[in-house]
Order: structure tokens, then C-alpha cells, then sequence
């Protein structure tokens, strides 16, 4: 009973610490648009192999993107994510590299009937449920801006651009799974906070004041997605004849969700100040020009839907594919009116084990993993939307915990982000997922 609740305190002293003391960190200047950059939903098992979220399933860990797929859960599986990124930005010009880092989730997720109870049981039951429960950033903004402009009239001046901030989401799923065919749905809750900040210093003007505008503003909003599996034992008869044939398994996936409204609570501040070093307006110091709070808006985020579909020979290999759409052409925040162009996403890869079963050779019971990514992002730049194309590899490391099959997961990733655009964003990502697994859950223990 002790160990049953050790995950839930877990989850919930960690959430309590992202809640009060977590901020994303990004520093990018495509998160200037829209809600700002926005995060996958594969966890980082399946960013290995360029994500196949639509399809695979595993009986260890949690695929979020589709939850119908919480029904092939076999055991419980706490799960938590960090990842760190190295980029490099140039606009052909200038150029900045850095690396940054964050807390990627917390995830919970869980078979409803025990599978130690469910192979001792009599009766075969054809239905299997699932729940899952999990706390993620959903965009990040974190970008700072400078350019210099002139102007026959004001000479010389100089525009920066600011902002920091982003959304997360804590959503909670349950599938049913009745033979081969698996349904599940998320609902959840959108929250979090942006801050744009926007000046004007004119430097050819001594006695021109900096002009200077603010926009912070929180927002929050249900949400919800859906998805359907269908599980195709292709030799099924023969194997059922033959307990040592490879199984032929396929998995097709759909997922999405409608459109979803969002509200904003803004407070908007227009100032000027004399710049930094100009004394001849020391007394002044800054005036403002235009404050209100408490303003209320409103806004629209797009549907969305992801398709696609995995083999897997046996534990050894499984390939597969995935495309995602979002509409985000029909995007709409009346904080900030602008146009963004509907995204898509292609992947494929693949795992590879070469002997779940070696006793003698750790390495052999790895995870291999590989895949390669083409997308458009929402974003465009000088009429140009943005691109970005790269390579994941990665591996699931077996470990013991309490006596109980865990894993680490790490992947990587390299891409190249606005190929076309004046900015260009080169990045390698490295990022570490640790699930513990656990298979005493609602147990039930008979005495003779």
C-alpha cells in the first residue's frame, strides 16, 4: 500500500514545485510569434525515433500524443524529463550561440485492472483500460531583439524586442481498449503567463525619450484531444499454432482535437524615460503615458489531428510513420492580431533490440532508435513560413528498481530551423527521461 502511494506524492510534490518556483527558458527568436515556440507532446522514449505518437505503444511507458494508447499500459509508469539544447542563430551578419535548459514534464500513467491478476484470471476479459495523468509546457517565449534603423528626419535609432514567458498544461486521460480496437481521450486545463516588452531609443537625438510599451498577460482554457488505435496481429493463427513463431504486429493510429477558445487577462503599460547616461532629464525620470489592468480578452487555438502507423516484428525492430497538421491559419489572439500559416510535420523511424532476452550481454537488451523529421512551423518571415528538418537518435537503458524493470531514456536531436528565412537557428538537443515502473497496483492478494 506504501509503495502504491509513492508515485502520486511524487507527482504531486513535483507539481507543486513547477507551480511555484519553475519558469521556461528558451531564447529564440521564432518564439516571437503566435504563443511563442511550441513543444512536442512526444515524451522523451519516443523522441528517439522522430516520434510515432498516432501509433506506438509500449507496455512500459506513456505516449501522451495519442491516448488511446493508455490501454496497452502494463504497468504503472512515473515518468519525468529533462532536456538541454546548444544553438547557434545567425541573420548572415551577426551571430549568438548559447545552450539553455528545462524541466520537460511529469507524467503519471497506469493499467485500471492489475495484469498480475488479469493472467491468473480464469476469464479471459476482452476489454483493458487505462489512465494517465501529466503536467507539461505547452510554448515558450524567450527571445531579445535589437535592430538599428535611419531615417532622414530622426537619423539614427535603435528598436529592441523582449519577451519571456510560455504556457503549460495539465491534462488527465483514460482509454478503453475492447479487443483490438482502443479509444482515449484528454481533458485538461491551459495556463500560464507572456510578457512582451517593446522600445524605441532615438540615438541620434540627445534629447529624445526612449519610448518604451509592455504587454503582460495571462492566459487560461479547457482543453481537450482524442484518439483511436486499431492493433492488427498479422499472424496471429500461425502463432497461436506455434508458440515460437515472431509475432507481425501493426499498429494505426488517429488523433486531434477541435478548435479550443482561450481567455487572457492583460495589463498594458505605455511609458517614456530619458535614456541611460542622458542627465539633462535626471528629475524627469519615467512618465507614463497610458496604464490599464484587469483588461479581458480572448483568443482561438487551431485544430489539430495526427495520423499513422507502426510495424513491429516481434521485440527486435519496428519502423513507422507520422504526419501531424494543425490549422493554425485560423489562430486569433486579441492581445496580438497577426497571421500564422497552418504547420505540418512528417517523421519516420524506427527501434531496434537485439536480444530482449540476453542474459549475458546488457547491451543486447537496448533500445536502438533512429528517425528523421521534416515540418513547417506556424511561423513566417518575410513572407517565407519556417521550416525545420533534422535527425533523432537515441536508446531505452533497462535498469532494477525495488526489483522492478525501469528505464532511462535519452535522445537526441539535430535539426537546422529557418532555412530560407534571414534567421537561421543550427541546434543540437540532448534530453533524459527516467520511468519507474511498478506492477502492484490495484492488486488484489488472496490468502489461503
Amino acid at each position: 500500500m506504501i509503495r502504491n502511494l509513492v508515485y502520486p506524492s511524487l507527482f504531486l510534490c513535483m507539481f507543486s514545485f513547477l507551480g511555484m518556483h519553475a519558469q521556461q527558458v528558451d531564447d529564440s527568436p521564432f518564439s516571437a510569434f503566435g504563443l511563442g515556440n511550441i513543444h512536442s507532446d512526444n515524451l522523451v522514449f519516443y523522441q528517439g525515433f522522430a516520434g510515432q505518437g498516432a501509433s506506438y505503444t509500449d507496455p512500459y511507458h506513456i505516449n501522451i500524443q495519442n491516448p488511446a494508447s493508455y490501454a496497452f499500459l502494463n504497468r504503472t509508469a512515473f515518468e519525468v524529463g529533462v532536456s538541454a539544447r546548444y544553438f547557434e542563430i545567425s541573420d548572415g551578419e551577426n551571430r549568438a550561440d548559447k545552450w539553455k535548459g528545462n524541466l520537460d514534464y511529469l507524467a503519471l500513467g497506469f493499467p485500471l485492472r492489475n495484469p498480475i491478476n488479469a493472467s491468473l484470471d480464469p476469464i479471459k476479459r476482452d476489454v483493458k483500460l487505462g489512465m494517465a495523468l501529466f503536467l507539461k509546457p505547452h510554448t515558450t517565449v524567450g527571445y531579445n531583439i535589437s535592430s538599428t534603423y535611419e531615417d532622414d528626419n530622426l537619423g539614427l535609432y535603435q528598436k529592441d524586442f523582449e519577451g519571456n514567458g510560455g504556457l503549460y498544461k495539465l491534462m488527465w486521460g483514460n482509454a478503453l481498449q475492447y479487443k483490438a480496437v482502443s479509444f482515449g481521450a484528454n481533458v485538461g486545463y491551459l495556463f500560464g503567463n507572456i510578457n512582451y516588452n517593446e522600445s524605441i531609443d532615438f540615438l541620434d537625438a540627445n534629447t529624445a525619450l526612449e519610448n518604451m510599451y509592455t504587454i503582460d498577460y495571462n492566459v487560461n482554457g479547457f482543453i481537450w484531444d482524442a484518439g483511436i488505435l486499431y492493433n492488427w496481429f498479422i499472424n496471429k493463427k500461425e502463432f497461436e499454432s506455434d508458440k515460437s513463431v515472431k509475432t507481425k504486429m501493426l499498429n494505426l493510429g488517429l488523433y486531434g482535437n477541435s478548435a479550443h477558445n482561450f481567455y487572457t487577462l492583460n495589463e498594458v503599460t505605455r511609458r517614456t524615460a530619458a535614456p541611460e547616461g542622458l542627465n539633462v532629464y535626471q528629475d524627469w525620470g519615467a512618465d507614463t503615458l497610458q496604464y490599464a489592468s484587469g483588461l479581458r480578452g480572448e483568443g482561438r487555438l487551431p485544430a489539430e489531428f495526427g495520423i499513422g502507423a507502426t510495424y513491429y516484428h516481434d521485440s527486435k525492430y519496428s519502423i513507422g510513420f507520422n504526419f501531424d497538421y494543425g490549422a493554425w491559419s485560423t489562430y486569433k489572439n486579441s492581445v496580438r492580431e497577426e497571421t500564422l500559416s497552418d504547420s505540418w510535420k512528417l517523421s519516420i523511424g524506427g527501434t531496434y533490440r537485439p536480444d530482449v532476452k540476453s542474459f549475458n550481454n546488457y547491451f543486447k537488451r537496448v533500445i536502438y532508435k533512429a528517425g528523421v523529421f521534416y515540418q513547417r512551423d506556424p511561423q513566417i518571415i518575410e513572407n517565407v513560413q519556417v521550416t525545420d528538418a533534422g535527425l533523432n537518435m537515441g536508446a531505452s537503458f533497462p535498469f532494477y528498481y525495488q526489483r522492478k524493470i525501469s528505464h532511462i531514456n535519452a535522445a537526441f536531436r539535430f535539426g537546422v530551423r529557418g532555412t530560407g528565412t534571414p534567421l537561421i537557428e543550427r541546434y543540437a538537443r540532448i534530453s533524459v527521461g527516467f520511468t519507474f515502473n511498478d506492477d502492484e497496483w490495484f492488486i488484489k492478494r488472496k490468502y489461503n
